[in-house]
This record gives C-alpha cells, structure tokens and sequence, in this order.
C-alpha cells in the first residue's frame, strides 16, 4: 500500500522540489484494481498498454500444501498485462499455475519454486513490472470450503476434502495465524441453514491472525464464489478485536432492500473510546479487497438508515481494496446510506482503487466522520491518517466523498469523479465536502480529476467547506495540480462555504485547472483557466494538463505508472 505522509512532512518536500525542480518523489506502491469479479462498469478511460502492479491480495503464504501441493494462491491487481499469459516469478522463482490470467487481473498458485522477494510480472511482449511489497513465503495450511462439503470430515490440505462453511473453521479454532481458507464457486444464500451463518454473518471469527501471518478467506481464482443476501446477513463481521484478515475475491448479491451492510469491522463511536483511545477494542490489519458487491437494482443501500455496505468502526491499518460497488437499490430516497464508511476512532486507513456507479441514492459514497459524543470525538483529530486515493466514482447520488466530524490529516489524490451527482436524487449541493467539525482537519487533494454538474441542474459547487451551523471548519485545505471542471449553467461555483465562519479556513494550493464556472480562487497562486481537453477524462494531446503541474509526493499516476513530468490530474497525458 502507499506509504502515508504527515502533512507537514508532505509540503515540506513538495516546497523543496519546487525550489530545486528535483522530483520529490519517494517510494509508492501501486495504481488502482479493477476488483476480482469482472463487472459491467461504465465507459471510462481506456486501460493503459504498460503494466503496473497495483497490489496483491496477499502478501505471504506457504508453498506447499493444498492443491497439487503448490501451496497458496495470489491475485495481482493491475493493468496492461495483456490477454495473452505471460509469466510471473516470485524471488525469482516461477509460480506451479496460472488460474487466471487477464489484462487487468492475474491470479496464481506459487508453488515449491517461490521464494521470499519481489513479485515480477513479465508480459508475452517482454514488459516487466513489480509489486511494490514483497512476498514472503511461510508456513500456514490451506483449508477448502465448498458447496458439497462436510464440516466434520473436511481435512486441511486436501481439495477433495472440503468443509462446508467458513464459520466452522473460523469459531471452532481449527485455523492458525497464516492459513488460507479457499472457497470453490457456487452461490451461498444467507437463508440455507446449511451455510452456517452464526450472528447473521457468515464469516464471523473468533481467532485472529499475526503480523505476518494473517489469516485470508479467499474466493478460489476463476471460479464464482457468491454470497447472495437474500434476507440480509453479512459477508464478514466483527466488532471487538480482531487483527490480521484477509477476506478476498468474492461476489456479493443483495437481493433484498433492508438496512444492511456487507462488511464491517471495528467498535462503534463512544464517548469512552474517543477520551482514552488506549482502551477501545479495535480491529488492526484487516483487508478488504476485490470483492463485487451488486445491488442488480433491487437491494443495497435502502429500507432506512443502517444499511452502510462497508463500515469501519475503531480500527487501524486497514485496507479497502479493489471493491466493485454499484447497482444498487432506487429505493430509500428518504435515508440514503453510504458505500464505505469511516465511522469511530481510527488511524492508518486506506480507501483505493474502489469503483462505484450507479447508485441512485446516497448520503455520501465514502464518508470520514463520527459523532461528536458532547465534543468527546472531536476535541483532537480521533480519525488520522486516512488515505481516499484512485477511486473512480460514476453515475453516483449524493457527495462522492464527505470528511467530516474527527478526521485529522486526511489525503485525498488521483480519484476520477464524473456525473454526479444525479438530478433525480440532488439533495446535496457538493461533490467533495469538507466539513471538518471540529476543527482539525488537514486535508489535502493532489491530482484528482473532478468533471461534474455539482448542482444537478440547481445551483451547486465542487467543494463544499465548512460544517453547517459553524460547528467546524477545516484547519487547513490544500489543493494541488487537481483538474475541478464545472458542467452545468452559470449558476454553480467551484467552491461553497457552507456557514460565514468556514471562509476563515486556510485554503492553499497552485496549479489547479478551474473551467466552467468562471474565474479561478483566489486561493490557487497560480491557477490555469482554459478547456482541459479532455477525452473520456484523459488529456488528449497538446491539453494545457501535459507538464503544467508542480511536483508533489505522489509520483504515481491513476495508472500505476511513474510520472514523467506532473501534469494535472489524475491521469498522465501522452508524450
């Protein structure tokens, strides 16, 4: 995952590479995933040719045991791997198998030949291309899970052996920090009592795994493992402490239109925990990552508030990776919900390379915020280094991302937001908010692209500042090398304060593009004010973008790839 700046540590180094035009670059991990489960997502901007590594789902595991005795299976996300295999090596080993292979998607079982070290991609054209972690191989056994399993005859090790259900696995102690749990395709529905759902969950732990050896419930490569909620359950729950899961690959279907979530992790926000952040049970080191959840128009989202599809309670390190979400229910126009939200005490969290679309109804997409608890919550930044990067969001209701109550430094850089939000469901008249109750709010945003109609046909702005009824205001806002492309009338602005007392935020920044909505902030230092040139959200050649940005940490591009010159926004353009 990408390495997380203090903000006073991030513009110091931008401020010195401006200075001497040296790139101010350092060490960044990868792009953005298209999730496990291919979807039908709408047009966006064609996948690069050069191959990036964006991130595994796991990064360590044995190499022996389970199927063929090959040990543990990996998924690489990324781009411009090509449709034709080519080969992958770990420590400079060749993997056993390739169970997967496609252009933006490879997933692989590594075999007796992998060794601790970097994972290399190499094309069929001869590209090569590096996961920024290492592998480490280690001990672990692999467990099956299966439709036509047996919870009391399944052996760890032996894919002919399956068990049944995950929980029998993962409550009856029989996993060990390192194992793999491999579920074979086929639908799992939340109201057959032979999935063995336990809480409404159908993973639902009672063990944790270590540093190093986590413990990683996986969807088995090609195949399609679905969770269908018909009645409501979840995915994957658990709200004490719980440290080191890896729940990836799977399906989601939500047939059903109640408020319910899919995930979720973490205690909830209380007033104890907010005052003595040492003694909250918090879940540490979870990822979620390539899971599809689908609302097929009919569920998610909707029948009232609660219905949050993931949600992060008190937590840290944790990662929400790769998630396809869209579809969802148009229904519950009256209590819109949130795709993923940030909801109590928490640090080290990163939001990336998630694409949502089409939803109808929101409150926000990805939200940051808990309740202020009598100003328990928010007399100190309780929700601190959150990273929200290389998301793309389309065809979305509501704010795409809202930072609000508690959060701290909170970076935000190269998202792609387009068409939103939706006429038919405009009840909020920002795309970014940054409300920043109180009052300590660092927030940065670098190269993200932004072309929107914030108002839906009424009046509205991109970025919204300031919390209503002055009940905060960020410390700080800084905007750098962003594109903020206005769509509708002449009505909209680029920003909106929402009470009198929010225009005494600091609001820095230089190298923005602003077009559509008149003249530029007074805040950019050094704005440009032109048509962007922009095809499928990608500057065309000769686009005013191409080499117009200054420096800054983030040296890769929403393509995974290393900036040659910085332009502005998301994407690079063409030499």
């Amino acid at each position: 995952m990408r390495r997380r700046s203090s903000t006073l540590e991030l513009w110091v180094a931008l401020l010195a590479a401006s200075l001497c035009g040296c790139d101010a670059g350092r060490a960044e991990s990868t792009g953005r995933a298209t999730g496990a489960a291919e979807t039908a997502a709408p047009a966006a901007a064609p996948q690069s040719t050069l191959p990036a590594v964006f991130y595994a789902d796991v990064n360590s595991g044995p190499g022996s045991g389970g199927e063929d005795d090959a040990g543990a299976y990996v998924t690489l996300h990324g781009t411009g791997f090509g449709e034709v295999q080519g080969t992958v090596t770990i420590g400079g080993g060749k993997v056993h198998a390739y169970r997967v292979w496609s252009p933006t998607l490879i997933s692989v079982q590594i075999g007796r030949a992998a060794r601790s070290g970097a994972i290399v991609v190499r094309t069929a054209e001869g590209r090569e291309a590096q996961a920024a972690q290492p592998f480490t191989v280690r001990a672990g056994h692999i467990w099956f899970v299966a439709p036509t399993g047996d919870d009391r005859s399944c052996r760890a090790g032996d894919v002919r052996r399956p068990c049944r259900t995950p929980n029998s696995l993962v409550r009856e102690g029989r996993v060990a920090p390192g194992d793999f749990i491999v579920v074979r395709g086929g639908t799992y529905g939340d109201d057959d009592p032979q999935n063995g759902l336990y809480s409404n969950t159908w993973i639902r732990p009672t063990v944790s795994g270590s540093a190093g050896a986590p413990i990683a419930v996986i969807a088995y490569p090609g195949e399609a493992a679905v969770f269908e909620q018909r009645q409501g359950a979840r995915l994957f729950s658990h709200y004490d402490s719980i440290a080191h899961w890896v729940i990836s690959g799977f399906r989601v279907r939500i047939r059903h239109c109640r408020p319910a979530g899919v995930m979720g992790v973490g205690d909830p926000a209380t007033t104890e925990g907010c005052r003595n952040p040492g003694a909250v049970r918090r879940a540490t080191d979870v990822s979620f990552v390539g899971i599809d959840i689908d609302g097929g128009g009919v569920g998610g989202m909707c029948g009232g508030s609660g219905g949050d599809l993931v949600e992060i309670g008190a937590a840290e390190r944790i990662r929400v990776l790769g998630l396809t979400i869209h579809d969802t229910s148009p229904q519950n126009p009256d209590e819109p919900t949130h795709a993923i939200y940030l909801a109590a005490t928490q640090k080290d969290v990163e939001v990336g390379w998630n694409r949502i679309w089409n939803i109808p109804h929101s409150r926000a997409l990805i939200q940051v915020h808990q309740d202020s608890f009598n100003g328990a919550c928010w007399a100190r930044p309780t929700m601190d280094r959150i990273t929200i990067h290389d998301n793309e969001l389309r065809r979305v209701a509501g704010q795409a991302i809202l930072v609000d109550g508690g959060a701290g430094q909170v970076e935000i850089y190269n998202n792609v937001i387009s068409d939103t939000p939706l006429a038919d469901d405009h009840r909020y008249p920002d795309v970014i908010s940054l409300r920043g109750s109180g009052g300590q709010l660092e927030a940065t945003l670098a190269h993200n692209t932004v072309v929107a109609d914030p108002g839906a046909g009424e009046r509205g702005y991109l970025l919204g500042i300031g919390a209503p009824g002055c009940t905060g205001t960020p410390k700080s806002v800084q905007l750098f090398n962003n594109v903020f492309q206005v769509t509708g009338g002449g009505r909209d602005a680029y920003i909106g304060y929402n009470e009198t007392c929010a225009e005494d935020t600091p609001i820095s920044g230089a190298r923005n593009l602003w077009f559509g909505a008149g003249r530029p902030p007074a805040a950019d230092v050094s704005p440009l004010s032109t048509n962007p040139r922009l095809e499928r959200l990608r500057p065309q050649a000769g686009s005013p973008l191409i080499g117009a940005g200054r420096p800054t940490p983030y040296v890769l591009d929403h393509d995974g790839h290393r900036r040659t010159t910085f332009d502005v926004g998301a994407y690079s353009g063409p030499p």
